[in-house]
């Protein structure tokens, strides 16, 4: 047993015999040394390996007694699982898409086809991804699926969550944070200002006032799919060979509004975390209508499938930081009524993100 004198002459005494102690008793002391909490991990798409992965600011909130020793990170991890180049604990993180990218068929096609989809039990939505595919859905009956039937594909899914926000505007900051652009530090737009670029748009917008464009949401606002010419309209899809040119022409606007998104997309920057929207005074005279619209999706759904089991569903604003280790996260979680009119909507508490 090691003594050590303090500074007032008092000697303190330092364990040193944790290494003796069994495996199991000292695995016990690791497991309460490292509590988990509930996450929020924004993910992002990458367009050249064609793969969705976590952004690295946003996975925060690790126990810290991973890098102590090889014992203690084995521990630590034991909740969680390797997954879009991080660690996420799929009983208590929420994956959260806030990419437009995944409006776009190719690269939601690779995250809905993925291994890891039927494992996911919390995932979010912006709420620009979500009416995004709404509208899409809506332009291309016969070649988009609802966004509802989108969401019904995560056969694991037990919540789901909507994030109300404006092109990242709608973050509502406990502190000063700082907004982005994510792309390429070789994108040839790299050095910009934001602001700059946004003028110049508008300029070119107002030029351009009187062209008709075909506009379809990709999540990120509003998206021009390039003007529309005399005769040129969007293929309505009434016969096979107006079906194939409606599934080029999306195809082609697809690949340009790749494109422009891979070359940056607004986004904040760090760890997040939800709040209920119900109590936000931005939103508290909004929410709601935001849940029947999603109740009035899931009620198509389960028509389609009276055997799904719909995930429980919360309206929330995004606030920074991590949830404080212990904390219950202030979230109120809607049970959709069932269609044979049995009401079960109601405020639960839970532990997740």
């Amino acid at each position: 047993m090691a003594t050590v004198f303090t500074q007032q002459g008092t000697p303190s005494r330092l364990f040193t015999k944790f290494p003796d102690l069994p495996a199991e008793i000292r695995c016990l002391i690791w497991a309460k040394a490292s509590p988990s909490r509930p996450r929020v991990i924004q993910i992002a798409y990458e367009a050249e390996k064609q793969t969705w992965r976590a952004c690295v600011d946003s996975c925060g909130g690790l126990p810290q007694i991973i890098p102590v020793c090889r014992e203690a990170r084995q521990e630590a991890l034991k909740p969680y699982t390797r997954l879009l180049e991080t660690w996420i604990d799929l009983e208590e993180d929420t994956i959260f898409i806030s990419d437009p990218m995944f409006n776009i068929r190719k690269p939601r096609s690779n995250f809905m086809d993925s291994a890891y989809l039927s494992s996911i039990k919390r995932i979010a939505f912006t709420e620009d991804v979500y009416f995004g595919m709404k509208l899409l859905y809506e332009s291309f009956p016969l070649l988009v699926d609802p966004q509802a039937a989108i969401v019904r594909k995560m056969e694991g899914l037990s919540h789901f969550t909507l994030a109300l926000m404006e092109d990242g505007a709608g973050f509502d900051s406990d502190s000063e944070a700082a907004e982005f652009e994510y792309f390429d530090e070789n994108s040839p737009t790299s050095g910009r200002d934001p602001e700059e670029e946004h003028d110049q748009r508008s300029d070119h917008d107002e030029e351009q006032d009187e062209q008709q464009f075909a506009v379809v949401d990709l999540g990120n606002g509003p998206t021009e799919f390039g003007p529309l010419q005399e005769g040129d309209d969007i293929p309505d899809g009434d016969n096979d060979d107006e079906i194939a040119d409606e599934e080029q022409w999306l195809s082609v606007q697809e690949e340009e509004a790749m494109e422009r998104l891979c070359k940056g997309y607004f986004r904040h920057v760090g760890d997040i975390h939800f709040e209920s929207a119900m109590h936000s005074p931005d939103y508290w005279d909004s929410w709601h209508s935001y849940l029947e619209q999603i109740d009035s999706d899931f009620d198509e759904q389960e028509l389609e499938d009276p055997d799904w089991k719909r995930p429980m569903v919360a309206i929330v604003e995004v606030k920074y930081g991590l949830h404080f280790i212990g904390q219950t996260p202030a979230i109120d979680w809607k049970i959709a009524p069932s269609l044979e009119g049995d009401h079960r909507s109601e405020d639960t508490s839970d532990d997740g993100a």
